[in-house]
């Protein structure tokens, strides 16, 4: 059975150190905490960057604490270096984890920080992270966007190591794209490189990826050849999160080459590191090379249930391990005689695999490389040109003129174009402006009553109430009730108690007063910490923010978290927000019934929080879709004009 198998989490990790911890790992983790524990600022944010790459293979929920630690300490010396490098692990992880949409998001984090510190050499590293996403979501052409521009710079900078890692993004990228004549061009031209270099991680790396795509090419010899040499140089550098991954595609050739021997050895050793480093999607997919190999044994009810074992672990958002997955699942329900599911997962096969192989995505990536073989070429003539003869500059100096004349010509009329294009955007500004102070004036007039009414509320019906009940025990003191009459007192005192409580409660909701007194964080705490399955986290400084924009969060906060206990019947809930000099943005997460965006936009729930927004000149990104759960992102900059604090 034919089974496509991932190569992008290769690529990925290319730069990445994964290995367990020896003696020696551990008396260098030693002397890096004992740096961080003594060290200068400087050697703190080092020492943390690479306490966080030891950490990574062998206790990814220590490498997070530390990621989280260098990003705190990075962000409170306004160090953007670090900073970056903080969100890149955090991504890392992430996508280790098969958490997509999280790696994603704090990539382009990383991403923003980088390139508003102009550091060239981070902000290629976001690409090729960011590049690993887009490609496993299959954006190819945003992901071979991304490798171009990497590989231009890096190879502007002569840098081998880093060239090697875009030539071998670049190649995946084709393979899952089925173009594999393209994928081996590039590949090969990165193993000689590696073969110069003597990089023998990145070396496995792409031999890895040769087992796969000669595997499919049925060159069965070479396939095995290059497989067990792959498995054989992570082994040497003792990496074994790749050896895990790298004899996965060993296996997978084995099976489609019939060399059935030492498949079910191999995919326990597979589990066993999986299971050693918590990665549960390497885990589905050793579980699923075991269902193929009882499906081509024939012990069909075997291959069934480890199918559908697999499929509870293996990440499908990434698309390639959805198309595996089916494929399996396919096979597995007809030969058990499951027709209906069959029927399911042959249609999700079949969509996904149609995806792949859209001449749309090949005609986008075609472009691109088009454009970047062009611009390379445009400056090796400009190069040349400037080694001509004096004489031959004359005469392109002549050409010049000419064409600044007809330039000059061209320059007026679009210069009267731009002067009304110009006098459009003024009015359109104006008019935007003016919509944007009519909001504001709604939602200030709106707070401003929330306040009246929680302070009437609280000091004058709560007085009122609490001088009720003090008078109808001053009358219980002073009276003699029958035994009857008590029962009923006591009820009527408790009536009275429990319609004070819920003034309280009403009150604070219109106006915490801890909002008001110790700022964004403490006010969410409380609020979140009020439900049982609501879960809140805060990155980054706590400096308090101007108190409208500090109110506009809490509400747009309140309303989501409310919304999703009231009506996505979700279990449970997460809050994120991350606070950077400049900006903050807040996640809400769900794993709710999820709903359609484009079918509930014109709802006033959702257009409160979009007004509110829009209000701060901040951005709001909803994801979601019936049954998946809901994620809401939104991203507000501190500095626009009507945000900075006075």
């Amino acid at each position: 059975m034919n089974v496509k198998k991932i190569i992008l989490i290769f690529c990925f990790f290319a730069a990445a150190g994964w290995f367990n911890l020896s003696a020696q790992d551990a008396k260098r983790i030693d002397s890096l905490q004992n740096i961080v524990n003594n060290g200068t600022v400087e050697q703190q944010l080092e020492a943390l960057a690479r306490l966080e790459d030891e950490y990574e293979a062998s206790d990814p929920q220590k490498a997070k604490e530390v990621a989280i630690r260098l990003l705190k300490l990075a962000d409170k010396h306004d160090n953007k270096k670090w900073k970056a490098s903080a969100y890149n692990q955090l991504g890392s992880i992430c996508f280790m984890k098969g958490e997509m949409k999280n790696a994603e998001n704090y990539f382009n984090h990383s991403l923003q920080v980088a390139t508003e510190a102009k550091i060239q050499r981070a902000i290629q590293i976001a690409r090729v992270n960011l590049s690993s996403v887009q490609r496993t979501t299959y954006r190819f052409d945003k992901a071979m966007e991304n490798l171009q521009l990497v590989l231009t710079y890096f190879e502007e900078q002569q840098d081998q190591e880093k060239i090697t890692l875009a030539l071998s993004n670049i190649a995946a990228t084709y393979a899952e794209m089925g173009n594999y004549e393209r994928h081996n061009e590039y590949a090969l031209k990165a193993v000689t490189i590696c073969e110069k270099t003597g990089d023998k991680k990145s070396m496995g790396i792409l031999l890895a990826n040769l087992c796969t795509i000669t595997s499919r090419q049925k060159k069965w010899e070479q396939s095995l050849q290059y497989g067990e040499k792959a498995v054989n140089l992570f082994r040497e550098i003792n990496n074994q999160y790749m050896v895990g991954l790298s004899t996965a595609k060993l296996v997978d050739a084995m099976l489609k080459s019939g060399k059935m021997d030492s498949i079910i050895p191999y995919t326990d050793e597979i589990i066993r590191i999986s299971d050693k480093l918590d990665i549960l999607p390497l885990k589905g997919e050793a579980l699923n090379l075991q269902a193929n190999y009882y499906l081509e044994t024939k012990n069909y009810n075997e291959a069934k249930e480890l199918a559908f074992k697999s499929a509870a672990l293996i990440d499908t958002t990434e698309k390639t391990n959805l198309s595996m997955l089916y494929e399996t699942l396919t096979e597995t329900c007809i030969q058990t005689n499951d027709r209906e599911n069959a029927l399911k997962f042959f249609r999700g096969y079949k969509d996904n695999y149609e995806k792949i192989t859209s001449e749309e995505w090949r005609g986008k990536v075609a472009e691109m490389e088009f454009k970047y073989q062009t611009e390379k070429k445009e400056m090796k003539i400009t190069s040349l040109q400037k080694l001509q003869k004096f004489g031959i500059s004359l005469t392109i100096l002549g050409g010049i003129s000419a064409l600044a004349f007809i330039g000059l010509l061209v320059y007026r009329h679009r210069n009267q174009k731009y002067i009304n294009e110009l006098a459009e955007q003024k009015i359109l500004k104006l008019e935007q402006e003016k919509q944007l102070l009519a909001t504001q004036a709604v939602l200030d007039g709106e707070t401003a009553e929330r306040t009246r009414l929680a302070r009437d509320l609280h000091d004058g019906l709560g007085g009122m109430l609490s001088a009720v009940k003090l008078n109808l025990f001053d009358m219980k003191q002073g009276a003699i009730i029958d035994t009857e009459d008590i029962s009923r007192f006591d009820k009527v005192m408790e009536l009275l108690d429990s319609s004070m409580q819920e003034l309280r409660r009403v009150a604070h909701n219109m106006m915490p007063e801890s909002l008001s007194r110790y700022g964004l964080k403490v006010s969410l705490e409380d609020f979140c910490n009020s439900f049982p399955h609501v879960k809140f986290h805060f990155y980054g400084n706590e400096n308090r923010l101007e108190p409208k924009m500090e109110m506009t969060i809490y509400r747009v906060i309140h309303e989501l978290v409310n919304n999703a206990v009231k009506h996505a019947r979700a279990e449970n809930i997460n809050v994120q927000m991350i606070r950077d000099t400049d900006r903050i943005s807040f996640i809400v997460q769900d794993d709710g019934i999820g709903f359609n965006p484009e079918k509930i936009s014109s709802g006033s729930g959702l257009q409160n929080i979009e007004n509110r927004i829009n209000s701060v000149g901040g951005t709001i990104n909803i994801l979601s879709s019936a049954g998946a759960g809901t994620e809401i992102t939104i991203d507000i900059d501190l500095n626009q004009p009507q945000n900075e604090q006075n």
